[in-house]
């Protein structure tokens, strides 16, 4: 009676986790001020994996439950794809190396530059354009931006007061760039620069959209929710939903700044949300995602969190061609960089 009893708890605790999967997975319809299925969203991959221990519970039981489970992994198999992809392009044209990289001022908030590893990384990847967040752009501790200009001829960087900001650095000339498109209320924004490529010209957005701002403390809740209090969640779920509530218009705004390029586009940046989000598709719609054309694996970008994020991304537009992607470790940042080939098609 009670193995009978305890196997229809453990069922309906399935069933429950069959909603959040179905929550989290049609998070991307929906605009992330609705902050419950954009939290949902950061949970697709482990909603997916609590399904998958149980089709492999109910199955060693021998009972029919395991179906609930198994077609509601199956309805979601598509999704799977967004984090798992591999091919590769094979056309004729100019081939270009990129890569974007929140480098959380190299150090230098902490006041421990890590200069130098930056530059040694650089020098071993060799990338032609580097699109920088959360970069240091001042004078100062040993003048970062003075060095990486050593290396490449063309930049075009947006700071705030504080000196932080955004960069997009080139060894090619920079023939055009837009004012930063800062949000209101909000230290994220974008902007873009033309960017002559030989006898083409490729328009380069450089992007940090709308952070959640989180603690380490916060970051603790996260991983171990269970040694935390009451004040702490509340602190965690307050900066989600206000973070989130911001994302939408942004995405929006520049989605559209996409659509009008009159240039083969790259989208650069940490995006702060993984492919499981409305934001996500919204610019996958218009513009193909690297890693899904030529990465491997999760692409874990963000490590801080106990299961890893991929929150950093290239995407490229129809008139160029990724050949190679790869996601670095690196621990100079809380972020790992991630690196392409493109492309420009004859």
């Amino acid at each position: 009676m009670l193995r009978k009893l305890l196997k229809h708890l453990i069922f309906i605790v399935n069933i429950g986790f069959v909603l959040c999967l179905f929550l989290s997975g049609a998070s991307f319809h929906i605009s992330p001020e609705h902050t419950l299925t954009a939290l949902a969203a950061l949970s697709f991959n482990f909603f997916a994996i609590i399904n998958l221990c149980f089709v492999a519970w109910w199955i060693v039981l021998r009972k029919w439950h395991f179906l609930l489970s198994a077609i509601s992994l199956l309805i979601f198999a598509p999704r799977y794809s967004d984090y798992f992809y591999s091919t590769n392009a094979d056309n004729n044209g100019t081939l270009i190396k990129v890569m974007s990289y929140n480098v959380r001022t190299l150090g230098v908030h902490e006041g421990k530059p890590r200069t130098s590893e930056f530059l040694k990384l650089l020098n071993t990847e060799k990338p032609d354009i580097l699109c920088l967040t959360e970069s240091y752009n001042g004078s100062n501790y040993g003048n970062i931006p003075a060095q990486l200009k050593k290396q490449y001829k063309y930049a075009q960087l947006h700071t705030q007061s504080n000196k932080i900001g955004r960069a997009i650095y080139s060894k090619f000339p920079i023939v055009n760039a837009n004012d930063d498109f800062a949000f209101p209320h909000s230290a994220n924004g974008f902007f873009y620069a033309d960017i002559k490529v030989k006898t083409d010209t490729i328009r380069v957005f450089c992007c940090h959209l709308q952070s959640m701002s989180l603690t380490q403390k916060n970051i603790g809740t996260v991983n171990a929710p269970t040694n935390t209090n009451k004040k702490e969640i509340q602190s965690l779920t307050t900066k989600l939903r206000q973070g989130y509530n911001k994302k939408g218009a942004q995405v929006a705004r520049l989605r559209s700044e996409i659509e009008q390029s009159p240039y083969p586009t790259l989208i650069c940046g940490d995006m702060n949300d993984t492919p499981s989000s409305y934001l996500y598709h919204s610019l996958h719609n218009v513009a193909h995602d690297s890693h899904r054309v030529a990465g491997k694996g999760w692409g874990t970008t963000f490590t801080s969190f106990i299961f890893g994020l991929r929150i950093d991304y290239i995407f490229f537009s129809n008139q160029l061609q990724c050949k190679e992607f790869r996601t670095l470790r690196s621990d100079i940042s809380d972020h790992r960089p991630v690196v392409g080939d493109y492309l420009i098609v004859d």
